[in-house]
Order: structure tokens, then C-alpha cells, then sequence
């Protein structure tokens, strides 16, 4: 997991910090935690470097409205957690366009914070409604929705989506782990292919087309329990 905490409060980063690592070294989690002090190197940080999966922000940081700066993140990166934190209960009900998973209210009580962590983890591990991976040391975090299907070349791995494509390098197999509890159909057709059943536009005996046109194989093992599933998405639509 990649963390960020913005806020302007040297406390309340260095505090943040430690209770999030603390509960990741209990619960033998990898994370990375990153602090900003200022929207702006927040801002840019995810320009360079691509989104994080777990986001802290005040809500007053520096003179910027934070709510603003959620807004912006938000246009670009639907799926990031982002948990406020603010000394003034008089913001939330302008936040809540931005969907924020939850208010954390100054100072931080430990409790509270950790409960919040703990459920913010889940989310991102029980029902996966993105998927994160890096490519020349930019990260990003994609909408599962967006994805039509996997392609792999070797270790390079195609993420085709609906509107660009993604290279990474990894395996088909883990991929398929981490999407198997999330609420889309990904079935693997073929040993270089992944693809999300809602992205189906026509269905054969040997081969399928998604919504981009592309023409797939499918594997003779897999015919059956494609079209099973496929068949499933079609009844449960009507």
C-alpha cells in the first residue's frame, strides 16, 4: 500500500506515520507512508509519481481548502480512499461530494484513527475496486470498471482500458488473485489473456470480441466455463 498524510502540523504527520506503520508491523502489512506538508508537493508528487491508495488531508492546509484539492484528485483518480482531517465539523457537509470514507476530527485519538485504518485496509483488500501497479517508477491506481482485459508478453503485462492502455511488468496469475473477490467478472480465456466479462460485444465457439474490437482465443479448456459466465452476466442484466 502506498499512504500519503498531508497536513501542515508537524504533529499530526509524525503521529499519523507512526500509528499506520505501527499497525502495519502488527499485522505484517507492506506499506509505504509519505507526509507533505503543503497541497502543492502533494499535488505535484502525484503528478511525478502517480495516486495513492490511501489518502489523508486536512481540510485547512496552508490557506487551501483541502475539499478543493480532494475535488482535483478526484477528477483524475475516482478511486482513492481519502479520510479528512480537520478541526472544524463546520466542512463536512461540503466534503461530501468528494466522497470522503471518513472524518477524523484534531487532535487525533489513537482509537479512533486506527479503527478507521483498519477499515480502510479492508476495503482495499476484501472488495479491490482498483488495481495499483508501477511502471518506470510512476504508480497508478486504475478503476477495475475501466478495464477491458489483461494481455501478457512474457513479464510485460497490457492493462487495455476503455480509454488508454497501461504496461507493467507481472504476472497474469497474481493479477487473478487480486481480482478474484472484487464485484466484476475477470476470466482468464487464454494463458496471455484476462478479460472482463461486462467488456464482451460478441461470443463464438473459439474466439470472442470485445468492446474495442479486438478479437481474443479462447483456450478449448475454457470454452465452457466462459460461456457459463458469460450466459450468467446476460440473465442477471434481464
Amino acid at each position: 500500500m502506498r499512504i500519503a498524510v498531508c497536513d501542515d502540523d508537524d504533529i499530526i504527520l509524525s503521529r499519523s506515520r507512526e500509528l499506520i506503520q505501527d499497525y502495519c508491523t502488527k499485522n505484517q502489512l507492506k506499506c509505504s507512508t509519505y507526509l507533505f506538508p503543503n497541497a502543492n508537493e502533494l499535488l505535484w508528487d502525484i503528478d511525478d509519481y502517480g495516486i495513492y491508495d490511501i489518502l489523508y488531508l486536512d481540510i485547512e492546509i496552508c490557506n487551501i481548502n483541502g475539499i478543493d484539492v480532494a475535488r482535483s484528485i478526484r477528477r483524475c483518480y475516482p478511486e482513492c480512499i481519502i479520510i479528512f482531517i480537520s478541526s472544524h465539523n463546520r466542512y463536512y457537509h461540503a466534503a461530501f461530494d468528494v466522497q470522503p470514507f471518513y472524518f477524523l476530527d484534531k487532535p487525533l485519538i489513537e482509537e479512533e484513527f486506527v479503527n478507521v485504518f483498519k477499515r480502510a485496509v479492508e476495503r482495499l483488500s476484501k472488495y479491490p475496486q482498483s488495481i495499483t501497479f508501477s511502471n518506470k517508477r510512476i504508480y497508478y491506481s486504475v478503476d477495475i470498471s475501466r478495464i477491458l482485459y489483461f494481455e501478457s508478453d512474457r513479464r510485460l503485462v497490457k492493462v487495455v482500458c476503455s480509454d488508454r492502455t497501461y504496461n507493467f511488468y507481472g504476472k497474469l496469475s497474481d493479477i487473478e488473485k487480486e481480482l478474484g473477490s472484487s464485484s466484476y467478472f475477470f476470466a482468464r480465456v487464454h494463458r496471455s489473456y484476462l478479460i472482463n466479462i461486462h467488456y464482451i460485444k460478441e461470443f463464438s465457439r473459439t474466439y470472442l470480441i470485445m468492446a474495442n474490437g479486438i478479437r481474443i482465443s479462447v483456450s478449448q479448456d475454457k470454452r465452457q466455463e466462459i460461456r457459463s459466465l458469460y450466459m450468467k452476466l446476460i440473465i442477471d442484466k434481464c
